[in-house]
């Protein structure tokens, strides 16, 4: 019974070392369907591990392996939070402008399909690739 155990212990110490490496890599490429996977497995994996007094130091070493890489990762989540945060308020700042530009897109996709049906291929004046999105709204 006492090497069932400490096989068991030592199959512990190696799943959490291959959590934290795991953590630690889908975090540095953001991968956040791993980090969620991962998460759960490191939740169950440490909710079927006994009282903190019956662990090795092995193991207590091998989970706080695990929890330093599990913080990062879950630092790396806040951070991608607030980046994506501020790139969507940039987004709704400039709303308008990106409308404006994706009509006056519309409108030059539907210009050329018009032209080829009817074989003539005509060019917008020069002054209209260089104005931005709003310039061409006020412009309109």
């Amino acid at each position: 019974m006492r090497n069932r155990s400490s096989n068991k212990r030592c199959e512990t110490v190696r799943r959490m070392a291959q959590l934290t490496v795991q953590l630690s890599n889908a975090a540095g490429v953001g991968d956040w369907r791993a980090l969620k996977t991962l998460d759960g497995e490191v939740a169950a994996l440490l909710g079927g591990l006994g009282a903190a007094d019956a662990l090795t130091d092995e193991q207590r070493a091998a989970i706080e392996k695990l929890r330093r890489a599990h913080q990062q990762a879950y630092q790396r989540c806040v951070r991608e939070v607030e980046d994506m945060s501020v790139r969507l308020a940039q987004l709704r700042e400039h709303r308008n402008g990106w409308i404006a530009y994706a009509m006056n897109d519309d409108a030059v996709v539907d210009e050329r399909a018009q032209s080829r049906l009817h074989g003539v291929r005509r060019e917008r004046p020069s002054s209209d690739r260089t104005r931005t999105p709003v310039q061409k709204m006020e412009r309109a």
